[in-house]
């Protein structure tokens, strides 16, 4: 019984690895065209301003796509170890909300997403800031993927409840069913990836609740079939108490 366990758990791992191999290797395709193929063009045409803005545009936003895949793959190395800490420390929340947004910015221009971030005076957090803009720029990503064709629409918001600081990432996407709705918090698990062509490794909310929960929060879903959906980001408020 024990070596049958053994050849399965490692039979499991395998398919597990080859999905990631799979899943990351055509993900990170993109980006590294689009960047190969930018650089390229503005090295034809440097003398065109307006064209090397709009390329500098798009090799920024394609080299934050590639800059997140990588840090997915290490924060999904890192967080298999139970030992794994997150040091504490200030975080101007309302300054790491507008770094992450302004990143966005870019790609929902270019994609012809209507993109905005909303937030009233939030507090310093005693938390983690790069652990919480792989949460937003997971969340974000998501949304952006899983946007409708005409008419998209994304929504960072933020709200100061006081004990608790609550950050909503809103879309009017294909939503998903009730039944994948837990579902879409384990690795490798994507929802209607065929009827969409929607690409990524298939870690990102994983790896954005797990990092949540390490920093004292949580992370909800709400959502409806040819809807949207709306992840929900809870954490500890100024005073460093947990969410309810």
């Amino acid at each position: 019984m024990a070596l049958l366990r053994y050849t399965a758990r490692e039979r499991h791992l395998a398919r597990l690895r080859a999905r990631l191999l799979a899943n990351v290797s055509h993900e990170l395709k993109t980006p590294i065209t689009s960047i190969r193929m930018f650089s390229e063009m503005l090295a034809e045409d440097p003398a065109d301003s307006g064209r090397t803005r709009r390329f500098g545009d798009l090799l920024r936003a394609e080299s934050l796509r590639l800059s997140g895949l990588i840090e997915n793959l290490l924060d999904f190395s890192r967080l298999g170890r139970k030992e794994e800490k997150l040091t504490l420390e200030p975080v101007d929340l309302g300054g790491l909300l507008a770094r992450v947004s302004e990143g966005f910015s870019f790609r929902a221009r270019e994609k012809g997403v209507d993109f905005s971030f909303q937030s009233g005076t939030l507090p310093t957090l005693e938390s983690n800031a790069p652990a919480l803009e792989r949460i937003l720029s997971n969340l974000l990503d998501n949304a952006f993927k899983y946007r409708r064709p005409e008419g998209p629409r994304v929504r960072l918001q933020a709200e100061d409840l006081g004990e608790r600081v609550r950050i909503c990432v809103e879309d009017n996407g294909i939503g998903i069913p009730r039944r994948d709705r837990e579902k879409v918090f384990e690795e490798f698990y994507r929802v209607r990836y065929d009827d969409y062509g929607v690409q990524g490794s298939g870690l990102g909310l994983s790896i954005a609740r797990r990092l949540a929960r390490k920093l004292g929060g949580e992370i909800t879903v709400e959502s409806r079939e040819g809807a949207g959906s709306t992840f929900t980001l809870i954490l500890p408020g100024k005073d460093g108490s947990r969410p309810a």
